[in-house]
């Protein structure tokens, strides 16, 4: 578990709406937050499981040079040789061919049975630590999704989609493997280490302090190659990543590539990014052939200087135990070739600690906006009147350019109201701050005189329907596109949504009609069948205020006219609130508000704003004088 502690990484959420800072490093709190009593039992059974069998290995040398003194005792006995010693010049006693049989099957079944054991311990070393691990991530993906689904959208105004999404998969895979087989490999090889030295000890601790001189070499040089080899991997898999990527972006946009006939510079691109990655390949082979070799020469130095030093100790003492010297010598060698595997797991934790802080400081980020919190209140029933009163507001990445500039307005219950302007005036803005994206910085947002601020997030956007310029239709079927608009809806609700969306009559025309799929993004279907989707789905919750941006103005003449239809019906007995383009949509709505750099210069109806000659009506004037051209 301290190993574990390790990994984990302790913040401190702020609940500032500018900045939330996260700091700390790794704690209970952090990954092991995410852990059950399953998982600490699977920890301490796989744990004594990876001790067990790292010290399998040392134990094997102890058999080792058993069976060596055994094979040498029966070179001086009268079975091999015919005649009869009791012992040579050597030192070394006989031994009878009965006493002989009976040692070599000893130590045959204590092979057998360490080999057995090692299987079986290794076994549940790897099933433990591994069920442990993706117990453990899975967990983590779930809150990490739901973290990210909870936050506002002005924190992700400052993320990369890509930086987000990477984390579910290659940040948490290091997490995995910090949790899992890496971390159950360092415990076996520190128990080898430990217990090869022990042994060596035991049996000889002269040769074994001869030998340590030896292990900081030996664990140097498997870690220097361990370490090139691990860095230089990652290197080469973002570099195949990259090739990965233009493979995406092609298949993505394949129609676009084919209609530019892009198809040989796509292949140049992907070619160009799979040679990086050779050629960091090469690299990386090149530092494991020089690491290996450094291995090898250190490792039959060491070879050298032991078995040297061992005839030393026989010339000195001919009684000495031969067997002894084998023991020593790859007890100590496989204690010392496991220091140097382990050290390289260090870099591993490094990179888990590392990639476990990016994950965590996203789930332990708490909104100031919650969608999720059950706080706030809500009117039992909501009539629909807003008022903006003297609302500035400045999108938190762009503080120094000022979107809204004490706008002030109200709307009364059922009214239709059109917002009109050039592009980035502040119209769409106004959808953002009613629907709670963004929180004003001064000023205050109202709804059937509650400031929405103090009203549940969440009850507060199921009040509210909108359909925007371009519709976002997931990969699914009709249905399961507008349900997500109310999970609980039935199909009478789908089929009274689609009617009045202007929908239902091509959904049935359609061979599979509302199990019909849409493709990614809706591609399989025409601009204006999806607006009419995506109106549905607005509808099939039979909100009390409307939120129309700019709905129509991506669509032809045609669609435009059947979708403005559905729209109409829609705005009925709604609150409804419409960002306009084409000034010709907004000619029957209750009132026109004009904006210009992030303040109202008119309002009235579009009879009244073309009589005072003003903004708007120069605005309609252009607009006409361009649809004429």
């Amino acid at each position: 578990v301290p190993l574990i502690s390790s990994l984990s990484a302790s913040y401190e959420s702020f609940g500032s709406r500018d900045e939330k800072k996260l700091t700390g490093e790794v704690s209970k709190k952090g990954l092991l937050s995410y852990t059950k009593r399953t998982d600490y039992l699977l920890i301490l059974v796989g744990a004594l499981a990876a001790i067990g069998h790292g010290a399998g290995f040392p134990l094997l040398s102890v058999v080792l040079g058993g069976m060596t003194t055994v094979f040498l005792r029966a070179q001086n006995s009268d079975f091999v040789t015919g005649q009869i010693f009791a012992n040579d010049d050597s030192g070394i006693p006989s031994i009878s061919k009965e006493d002989f049989d009976e040692s070599v099957a000893t130590y045959c079944l204590y092979y057998l049975l360490i080999g057995i054991f090692m299987l079986i311990s290794s076994y549940i070393q790897i099933a433990c630590w591994e069920s442990f691990a993706e117990r453990t991530i899975n967990r983590i993906r779930q809150n990490y999704l739901k973290a990210i689904l909870r936050q506002e959208i002005a924190w992700f105004d400052t993320q990369q989609t890509g930086n987000l999404t990477a984390r579910l998969t290659d940040d948490l895979e290091r997490v995995r493997e910090g949790l899992g087989d890496k971390l159950s490999l360092l415990i076996q090889l520190v128990s080898t280490f430990i217990a090869g030295f022990i042994v060596g000890f035991l049996y000889d601790w002269r040769m074994t302090l001869v030998m340590m001189a030896f292990t900081p070499l030996t664990a140097l040089t498997g870690a220097w190659m361990s370490r090139m080899a691990s860095s230089r991997t990652q290197v080469e898999q973002e570099k195949y990543a990259v090739a990965g990527a233009i493979a995406e972006e092609t298949f993505s946009c394949i129609r676009t590539v084919h209609s530019l006939n892009g198809a040989a510079r796509e292949i140049e691109r992907f070619e160009k990014a799979l040679e990086d990655g050779r050629r960091t390949g090469r690299i990386k082979y090149f530092y494991m052939g020089a690491g290996m070799a450094l291995t090898h020469i250190v490792m039959y130095s060491s070879y050298a200087v032991a078995f040297w030093y061992g005839s030393l100790i026989i010339i000195g003492d001919p009684t000495f135990d031969r067997g002894a010297i084998f023991t020593v010598f790859f007890s100590v060698m496989s204690g010392s070739m496991a220091l140097g595997g382990a050290l390289p797991h260090v870099a591993t934790f490094a990179m888990a600690r590392g990639a476990a802080r990016k994950v965590l400081s996203v789930i332990n980020t708490i909104p100031y906006i919650d969608p999720y919190s059950s706080s706030g209140n809500f009117p039992v029933k909501l009539r629909g009147a807003i008022s903006f009163q003297s609302v500035s507001f400045s999108y938190p990445i762009r503080k120094d350019i000022q979107i809204l500039d004490r706008v002030s307005f109200d709307i009364q219950p059922g009214q239709k109201v059109a917002l009109v302007g050039a592009s980035g005036c502040g119209k769409s803005t106004i959808i953002n701050l009613l629907l709670r994206f963004y929180d004003p910085d001064l000023g205050m947002v109202t709804l059937d005189g509650y400031d929405v601020r103090s009203l549940n997030v969440r009850r507060l956007r199921d009040a509210i329907g909108i359909v925007s310029q371009e519709p976002v239709l997931f990969d699914g079927t009709i249905e399961s596109n507008i349900l997500l608009g109310w999970d609980e809806a039935t199909r009478e609700d789908i089929v009274r949504a689609c009617k009045q969306a202007n929908a239902w009559d091509f959904i049935q025309l359609l061979p599979e009609g509302l199990n019909t799929r849409v493709g990614e993004r809706g591609v399989q279907l025409s601009g204006g069948q999806k607006q009419r989707i995506a109106i549905a789905r607005a509808l099939i919750k039979n909100p009390q205020i409307l939120l129309l941006d700019e709905a129509t103005s991506a669509l032809d003449t045609e669609s435009e006219s059947i979708v403005q239809k559905a729209l109409e019906q829609a705005q009925i007995g709604r609150t409804t609130i419409t960002v306009a383009h084409r000034l010709s949509t907004i000619r029957d709505v209750d009132e026109i508000v004009v904006f210009k750099n992030g303040s109202i210069i008119e309002r009235g109806t579009h009879t009244e704003l073309i009589n005072s000659n003003g903004v708007y009506y120069k605005m309609v004037l252009a607009q006409n004088i361009h649809q004429q051209e």
